[in-house]
C-alpha cells in the first residue's frame, strides 16, 4: 500500500464530503476516491 494514500477507515470518514465529478466532455468521475488519492 502507498503510504499516502488514504487508508479505508479515513476513506469512510471523509467519502460523504466528496463531491461528485460534472458532467462534461470526459463525463463524471467514477472513482472518487482514486481521484482524491490522486491529489
Amino acid at each position: 500500500m502507498d503510504r499516502d494514500a488514504l487508508r479505508d477507515d479515513q476513506w469512510e470518514r471523509i467519502k460523504g464530503f466528496v463531491p461528485g465529478g460534472t458532467k462534461g466532455k470526459r463525463g463524471p468521475r467514477t472513482d472518487n476516491r482514486k481521484f482524491l488519492d490522486a491529489l
